[in-house]
C-alpha cells in the first residue's frame, strides 16, 4: 500500500472548525473580521492541527503522486567557491542522478524557507517526500515526521532520526582507514582534532550547533585507540567548528603543547577544513608537515589536492549517500516504515598524499 502524502484541504479545516469553506477562505486570506473572535480561534486551531497551507496549485484532495522529490539544503552554487567538490555538491550529484534514474523530478526548497521558519511550506503537497541534510533542526524533522510526509535525513544516525529515515556513512570505517594508515607508518601518539560535537558560541557571536557526525567520529577515534592501548584524553582537542577557524585551531595546537605527554607525531582532523587550518598553524608554530607532523583530513574536498603539501584525506562518497537517500525516500513513499529504511553505508576510501610520512623515532 502506497504511503502518499495527503495535503489537508480547505474542506477539512471547515469541517473541524464547524464553519463554511467560504469563511475559511476569507479568514486565511487575511479578512479575519468575517467571523467572531471565538470562531477565529477555532479556525486557527484547526489550521495548526491539520497543518493546512493554502496553495492555488494543490487545493483539494490529491489523487496521485507528484513523482517529485523535495530537497531542503544548500545547492552547490551557494556553497563557498573554495569548497568545490564538497560533500553537499557530491550529495546533490547523487540525488539528481538517482532521481533521474527513478524518473522523478527534484524540487529545491530555497534558503529563505529553511532560514525563516517557514517550514510549514514543506507540507504544501508539491513533493512526495523530502530529503534534508545533517543541519536540519530536530524540531523541523519531528514536525515533518508527525505530519506523515516521507522524509530522509542525510548524515544523521538512527538515534537522532526524529521519526524520519536516515542515511549516513560508517564513521568507524572512516576513522579506521585514516588511523590504520598512520599506524602502519609507525605513529602511535596520534591526536584527534574534533569537530563540533557540542554546541559552541564564538566570541564574535558565531554559533555552531552540535553535530552527530562529529560525535560519531570522536567516539570512533576513542574506541580505535583504546583497543590498541594508546588512548588518553589529552589526545583529543576541540576544533569546535567545521570551518577551521585559525584562532580555535591554534588554541587546540597550543593545548597539545602544554600537556606533560609528548606532542602528537600525527593528527587526524574531523574534516578537511580543520586539517587545512592545522597545517597553517603548524607552519606558523615552526613545525614542518610531514617531517615534524603528519596530518590527515576527512572529506577530500578539492582544495586539499591543490595546496602544498597536498593533504591526505578520507573521501566520503557523498554521491552514493545522495543516491541512497532517494532510494530510501521512495521506499517510504511506497509504504515502508521510516525505521525500515535507515541505511549505514560503507563508502569511504583513503587518498594518500604528501601530508603524511613515516614516524621518525621508535614505535612504542
Amino acid at each position: 500500500m502506497q504511503q502518499t502524502f495527503r495535503k489537508s484541504t480547505i474542506k477539512d479545516v471547515a469541517k473541524m472548525a464547524s464553519v463554511s469553506t467560504s469563511t475559511i477562505s476569507a479568514f486565511v486570506s487575511g479578512r479575519e473580521s468575517v467571523c467572531s473572535a471565538e470562531t477565529a480561534e477555532r479556525i486557527r486551531q484547526a489550521v495548526v492541527e491539520l497543518r493546512y497551507t493554502p496553495n492555488s496549485l494543490t487545493q483539494g484532495l490529491r489523487k496521485a503522486r507528484t513523482r517529485t522529490v523535495g530537497v531542503a539544503f544548500d545547492q552547490p552554487s551557494r556553497t563557498d567557491p573554495g569548497v568545490q567538490n564538497s560533500f553537499i555538491e557530491r550529495a546533490w550529484h547523487g540525488i539528481l542522478a538517482e532521481a533521474d534514474d527513478q524518473r522523478h523530478a527534484v524540487l529545491y526548497y530555497p534558503h529563505f524557507i529553511r532560514s525563516e521558519e517557514l517550514f510549514h511550506q514543506y507540507l504544501d503537497g508539491r513533493a512526495d517526500g523530502l530529503i534534508f541534510n545533517l543541519g536540519v533542526e530536530d524540531t523541523i524533522a519531528s514536525y515533518i515526521a508527525s505530519a506523515g510526509i516521507p522524509a530522509v535525513l542525510l548524515g544523521r544516525s538512527p538515534e537522532n532520526a526524529g521519526g524520519c529515515a536516515v542515511v549516513y556513512a560508517d564513521e568507524r570505517e572512516t576513522l579506521d582507514l585514516a588511523l590504520t594508515h598512520l599506524w602502519t607508518r609507525g605513529h602511535r601518539h596520534i591526536g584527534f582534532l574534533a569537530g563540533p560535537d557540542v554546541a559552541w558560541r564564538c566570541e564574535d557571536g558565531y554559533e555552531e550547533k552540535s553535530s552527530c557526525v562529529a560525535q560519531r567520529r570522536r567516539a570512533a577515534f576513542r574506541e580505535w585507540m583504546a583497543a590498541r592501548g594508546h588512548y588518553s584524553d589529552g589526545l583529543i582537542q576541540e576544533g569546535r567548528t567545521w570551518t577551521g577557524q585559525f584562532g580555535v585551531v591554534a588554541s587546540a595546537f597550543d593545548a597539545w603543547r602544554g600537556l606533560a605527554e609528548p606532542f602528537p607525531s600525527a593528527i587526524l582532523c574531523a574534516n578537511d577544513h580543520l586539517a587545512m587550518a592545522l597545517r597553517q598553524v603548524a607552519n606558523v608554530r615552526g613545525l614542518k608537515v610531514p617531517e615534524d607532523l603528519s596530518i590527515v583530513g576527512i572529506d577530500n574536498i578539492r582544495p586539499v589536492a591543490e595546496l602544498r603539501p597536498w593533504l591526505t584525506s578520507v573521501e566520503i562518497d557523498a554521491e552514493a549517500l545522495g543516491r541512497q537517500a532517494v532510494k530510501s525516500l521512495l521506499r517510504i513513499v511506497e509504504g515502508a516504515k521510516p525505521d525500515e529504511c535507515h541505511a549505514m553505508m560503507s563508502v569511504s576510501r583513503l587518498i594518500v598524499r604528501d601530508s603524511t610520512g613515516e614516524f621518525q623515532g621508535d614505535c612504542i
